[in-house]
């Protein structure tokens, strides 16, 4: 029997996860899934109706299920209210059953980032990414503050991931190199106090629509306050993966125009200190993505380039 590949099995598997909790639960089984978009480890998403209203549904899976749809339903019943309207908004949470993992939001408008920053002049990719920084600083507002970082957490996680490459890989190799820079790079950053906030977790064009002139910020998951030079970081090596620049210059490997347009945002330009700050964590998300993109070979040359690059300019 053929093995069925990783991606359509998790996304049965998610199916009849959540035809098993609709068949128990009548509350959430007036969602009428209609197609499933995705599932990995972590979470699945389907797209359907709500009594007639067009709607996600968002199904958390494997450990911490039940905390991470809590920290959900916080963080929008919290954003909602103040980024309902105007030009920087989040969906409208519809229902939430943290017990079963399960999120219902509206559907909004728009089109995702990646697929508008695609083939986009340089002016209008400018003006795309400019509104993702201004959509970061005006979510992070009202609750960010100073302290100290301690990137002894970021060595140790990053060792981790690279110790699921294979010993002597190429990937690997790489993954090493990079995770020796940021050894270099700790010691001005030990201690020092950075601007942390409750930001997005997963700040990437993956995540965001944008419909004219507002943008939608989706799939919002973090519960804990981290620097938003990480919300930042994540958002550039994000972008030259899906939606790459096409060509230089280059600034830790990665676009400089891309780099100031989402820092025309001054707050967001401000919390950039130290000076090794940001170099810090694109060097995090390159070794992240390396290790985690290993089942997208379409982004690996972009992340791979994007890794030499980061090396040669250190």
């Amino acid at each position: 029997m053929p093995r069925r590949a990783p991606g359509l099995s998790q996304l049965l598997d998610a199916t009849e996860r959540l035809a098993e909790i609709q068949a128990r639960r009548p509350a959430i089984a007036r969602f009428e899934p209609e197609e499933a978009l995705k599932a990995g480890s972590q979470n699945a998403l389907f797209r359907g109706h709500l009594e007639g209203r067009p709607a996600v549904l968002k199904l958390a899976l494997g450990r911490g299920a039940k905390a991470r749809t809590r920290a959900a339903r916080d963080e929008l019943t919290y954003q909602y209210p103040r980024m309902r309207e105007g030009q920087f908004r989040v969906p409208e949470p519809l229902a939430f059953y943290p017990g079963e993992g399960v999120a219902i939001m509206a559907v909004v408008p728009g089109t995702r980032l990646d697929k508008a920053l695609a083939g986009a002049p340089a002016a209008g990719r400018a003006a795309l990414i400019a509104q993702a920084g201004g959509w970061l600083a005006h979510y992070a507002a009202p609750r960010r503050g100073a302290s100290p970082l301690r990137p002894g957490f970021w060595l140790t996680r990053s060792q981790r991931l690279i110790d699921q490459l294979s010993t002597g890989s190429a990937v690997r190799r790489t993954a090493s190199q990079l995770e020796a820079r940021l050894r270099a790079l700790a010691p001005a950053l030990d201690h020092r106090p950075v601007v942390k906030a409750r930001s997005h977790g997963d700040f990437c064009a993956l995540n965001l629509h944008v419909d004219g002139a507002v943008l939608y910020g989706l799939d919002i998951q973090n519960s804990h306050r981290l620097s938003l030079a990480k919300d930042v970081a994540r958002f550039l090596v994000c972008a030259e993966m899906t939606a790459p620049a096409p060509d230089g210059p280059w600034q830790d490997g990665l676009a400089t125009a891309d780099r100031a347009a989402l820092l025309g945002t001054p707050e967001l330009a401000a919390a950039m200190t130290p000076e090794a700050l940001l170099p810090f964590f694109i060097g995090v998300e390159l070794i992240d993505r390396l290790v985690n993109e290993r089942a997208h070979p379409e982004s690996r040359p972009q992340i791979q380039a994007a890794a030499g690059r980061y090396l040669a300019a250190r």
